[in-house]
């Protein structure tokens, strides 16, 4: 089901001849999120003003962050993409690469999953450990945002093994575009959105291979 599915991305496209115009393109989308990512910042600011609501959601966003920086993105360029292409690269060996997928997909997105539960029950004790000079009332708010942007880790994860796989594949396009398209999203959703509703964004923008 999933080789069918990046099939449909991989099918009858060429192998980019040019690595130097593959990192062109990835660092050119790079460069335009960041630019989108400073529109973002500049919007919430102008919207929400410095305030309790947009530190809270600072604040809240950097628990997920390091779940996904720490246990998914650095697993999957440190161990997966280089093993999924050696495996997809021999002939023989192909079978063995997709069931790797497989396998990334099921124990990863249990792990994510219980590393996220633990810290949705003790979130309270991870908020005290980054947000200080908060009264009660502004880390209960904290708290909150952050056990609803724990979801965001494990889209992130599932999304970033097909973005691996595309990239296996050298189908740089489909994954540069992943870099803009989270900043894209957040960027309406914070034109559109209200204070209450901050930290949907990141759920929403989680659909990209961010």
């Amino acid at each position: 089901m999933i080789r069918k599915f990046t099939d449909n991305f991989t099918k009858g496209e060429k192998i980019s001849e040019s690595i130097t115009r593959s990192a062109i393109l990835i660092a050119t989308m790079g460069l335009a999120s960041r630019a989108l990512g400073l529109v973002r910042d500049r919007i919430l600011a102008a919207k929400f003003g410095a305030g309790d609501v947009l530190d809270g959601y600072y604040a809240a966003f950097k628990i997920p962050d390091l779940i996904y920086n720490l246990l998914i993105l650095g697993a999957l360029s440190a161990a997966f993409i280089p093993v999924f292409s050696s495996l997809v690269s021999k002939k023989g060996k192909e079978q063995e690469g997709w069931n790797l997928v497989n396998l990334m997909l099921s124990i990863g997105s249990i792990f994510v999953v219980v590393v996220s539960v633990i810290i949705f029950i003790f979130t309270d004790f991870f908020v005290g450990l980054i947000a200080f000079g908060y009264d009660e009332d502004k880390k209960e708010m904290i708290i909150q945002m952050t056990r609803i942007m724990l979801v965001s880790p494990i889209i992130l994860g599932i999304s970033g093994i097909f973005g691996g796989i595309l990239n296996s594949f050298k189908k740089f396009f489909f994954y540069s575009l992943s870099y803009s398209h989270n900043d894209d999203v957040l960027t309406l959703r914070e034109v559109l959105g209200t204070p209450s509703f901050l930290e949907t964004e990141v759920l929403a923008g989680s659909s990209g291979l961010d």
